[in-house]
């Protein structure tokens, strides 16, 4: 059912096969939801890489960024293909956007807790996409540690138990 000419695109992912099952559930025995799907995720891997490109580097680098991804001819193919790439690939980029605006802006004590939380879950669902989603939890872990020394102790110890607590769920 997923991945290239019949073969499965990754081995043994429960994730994605997860999520073509409820949208077959939900939505019939039809491709159409599950390649708007796609799309949606490829749209949200274009937006945080858009928005990292403009906030770091200027309006005209978000908007190279974007039709860079628009005619790039991998993105475009699986942005159309049923694989569990485009779902891995969305979770990316959001864990990379929000570990940039982690480094770049400082929160608020609610939002520390917060963020790293939502990187957890990504990283956690990843994760259950493809097993290499550990390793980006593993940077992304270091990451955090290195942002919050410069800060105090008790600011990385609250982060780190959210980030490891969603990636354990």
């Amino acid at each position: 059912m997923y991945g290239y000419g019949g073969r499965a695109s990754a081995f043994r992912p429960p994730a994605y096969p997860a999520t073509l099952a409820l949208s077959l559930a939900l939505f019939g025995n039809s491709l159409i939801p599950i390649r708007t799907f796609q799309i949606a995720l490829f749209l949200i891997m274009t937006a945080s890489y858009v928005a990292v490109a403009t906030g770091s580097f200027g309006p005209l680098a978000g908007v190279l960024t974007g039709w860079m991804f628009a005619i790039y001819p991998l993105f475009v193919f699986l942005s159309s293909e049923v694989a569990t790439e485009s779902l891995y690939m969305a979770l990316e980029a959001v864990i990379f956007f929000l570990c940039v605006r982690t480094l770049i802006t400082p929160y608020g004590r609610r939002q520390r807790a917060k963020t790293p939380l939502v990187v957890g879950v990504c990283c956690g669902v990843g994760t259950l996409t493809r097993p290499s989603m550990i390793f980006v939890f593993i940077l992304a872990l270091a990451a955090w540690g290195d942002v919050r020394e410069g800060q105090n102790a008790r600011s990385t110890l609250r982060a780190w138990p959210s980030f490891c607590l969603a990636v354990s769920v």
